[in-house]
């Protein structure tokens, strides 16, 4: 998925995520050089992986034209955002649905239903007379409230001095040690997106994540003789953490292309300051922007000596 394999490697999986190489513009990659922090270095990385995905896009437009019979239906089932731009989802019956008598497309516009009646949906003045509706909600965005833990799990969180995680993410930026804690909440460890790294299936992020908790808490409490210890993390370490995403965040800038949706927070995203303490707030939630693979290294390279560097760690006084 991050374009890193060499030449004489197998794809042991060879699915339709593994087939997908613009990707790496949203989960990133070792395969494309980092783009300096200035607007040209930035906009040509940002054009590179738009020539990376170009021959998947145009082959997936080719068969929306080749399957579906009618041309307008087509025209309006192509995709003009790149693949890294949604939720990719693989079917060899969804576009020949639309060739079935009783299916219809449609096009709101990007404006939406106007109503709900008791028959049906009104769109642009017309009511289309329904007997199911089916919903797709409860997404929320890796971008909402800026990565922040206590938006996306909406658990409001106090730490030392009754001190608020929600007002620290939100004044200073996110803040944490390899995504997972942060200076000032002993004990809490947590897990998303924001300065950490991300692939096709999150489960794995979290397996990956789990297992670095888990390290730290078990090297902790080797620290205390086997009683309960108390772990921060150091505010000097979680700002070299910081320093180090921020160094890559200008890979990222690939999304700010994208069509409103998940991706964008509902276009959230692309709705930049340029008050540049903002900006640089923003970037800090960025995720690692070498990729999964690049992440899992780097904490394995952490893990191997047990020191638990960057992390205060004491007994509990009970």
């Amino acid at each position: 998925m991050t374009g890193c394999q060499r030449p004489d490697d197998e794809n042991l999986v060879a699915d339709g995520w593994t087939d997908m190489p613009g990707y790496a513009a949203l989960i990133g990659s070792t395969a494309f050089p980092r783009p300096e922090p200035t607007p040209e270095k930035i906009g040509e990385h940002v054009m590179r992986m738009y020539k990376v995905d170009a021959p998947r896009s145009e082959r997936l437009r080719a068969r929306v034209e080749e399957i579906v019979k009618d041309k307008a239906t087509a025209e309006k089932l192509k995709a003009w955002y790149p693949t890294w731009c949604k939720r990719a989802t693989f079917s060899d019956w969804y576009l020949q649905a639309f060739n079935q008598p009783n299916v219809h497309l449609v096009d709101t516009d990007g404006k939406g239903i106007d109503s709900a009646t008791k028959d049906g949906l009104v769109v642009a003045g017309k009511e289309y007379p329904i007997d199911v509706l089916v919903l797709s909600t409860g997404y929320r965005s890796p971008g909402y409230g800026n990565g922040s833990p206590v938006a996306r799990s909406g658990v409001e969180i106090h730490g030392r001095q009754g001190k608020s995680l929600e007002d620290k993410w939100q004044n200073h930026g996110a803040s944490t040690l390899h995504g997972v804690c942060s200076n000032g909440f002993p004990n809490l460890f947590f897990m998303g997106n924001s300065q950490q790294a991300n692939t096709g299936a999150f489960t794995m992020v979290l397996e990956v994540a789990i297992e670095h908790v888990a390290h730290i808490v078990s090297q902790a409490e080797k620290r205390t003789g086997g009683r309960r210890a108390v772990v921060e993390v150091t505010s000097e370490a979680e700002e070299a953490w910081a320093m180090e995403i921020l160094k890559g965040a200008g890979w990222f800038a690939t999304v700010a292309g994208c069509t409103s949706g998940y991706i964008t927070n509902e276009g959230e995203a692309n709705k930049g300051s340029t008050d540049p303490m903002e900006m640089m707030k923003k970037a800090r939630s960025s995720p690692w922007s070498a990729g999964f693979n690049d992440y899992i290294r780097v904490l394995e390279k952490y893990q191997a000596d047990g020191k638990i560097e960057g992390f205060q760690v004491e007994p509990a006084s009970a």
